[in-house]
């Protein structure tokens, strides 16, 4: 189980720790000492009593129809993993090279090896003739007053009813704007990390698709890339 936060609030997941495939995701909400767990995928919640012992999150079931959920949590305890752990590191020249979108806007540093194909509705930037890593940034003008958090809404749902799991959220800062990115450990055999904001009353959205087996690993890549973004004045 992966405890976080998300754009509208605490969240979970619930799924394999081998695979890191999502099987159950939602809402929480906490009341004392009792969680709460809110599924998307049904309307039936889990209510659960929390303690802490020895440094791990104990969960007892208190009210839950759903067995294989109330197996999950109560049979041994939550601990914490750093992420550090699982990270990959970026090499020192990853982001050498500088690349212009004029009809986007921006400028964005990759690594030397890697084109910009922009004869799609997105620039696609990969290392060719190999389609992974790859990173695709597109935009589209916005209906007057579309907050950044609608627009990672409507991002985000995109990419769920076409089944991806989500695995993780993110925050950061591009160019000064807040950022939120939403990690999928499984959209159609592949990582994904949708990157979403809003700029100049433009929605941009950034997706990063992964080679790596746990999505962990490209955060520092992601974010290396992330971090170089100019907007044009």
């Amino acid at each position: 189980m992966n405890l976080g936060f998300g754009s509208s609030g605490a969240c979970y997941t619930i799924g394999n720790a081998a695979t890191r495939v999502a099987d159950e995701w939602g809402t929480l909400s906490v009341a004392g000492d009792e969680l709460t767990l809110h599924a998307t995928q049904h309307a039936t919640p889990g209510v659960y009593k929390w303690r802490f012992e020895q440094g791990s999150l104990r969960l007892t079931k208190l009210r839950d129809r759903l067995a294989t959920r109330a197996k999950a949590l109560v049979t041994t305890p939550l601990t914490y993993v750093p992420r550090r752990e699982i990270m990959g590191r970026v090499p020192s020249r990853w982001t050498q090279h500088a690349f212009v979108s004029k009809r986007f806007g921006y400028s964005i540093h990759g690594p030397h090896n890697w084109t910009l194909d922009t004869s799609g509705p997105a620039d696609r930037f990969s290392y060719t003739p190999s389609p992974l890593p790859a990173l695709a940034v597109e935009a589209q003008d916005l209906a007057q007053g579309t907050s950044a958090a609608r627009w990672g809404v409507i991002v985000d749902s995109r990419l769920e009813a076409s089944g991806c799991a989500p695995h993780d959220f993110r925050r950061f800062f591009v160019d000064g704007e807040k950022v939120r990115i939403s990690v999928y450990s499984d959209c159609h055999g592949r990582s994904l990390e949708s990157v979403s904001f809003v700029h100049h009353g433009r929605g941009y959205r950034v997706l990063w698709r992964g080679a790596a087996a746990r999505p962990e690993r490209d955060y520092p890549f992601v974010d290396a890339m992330l971090k170089s973004i100019v907007f044009s004045p």
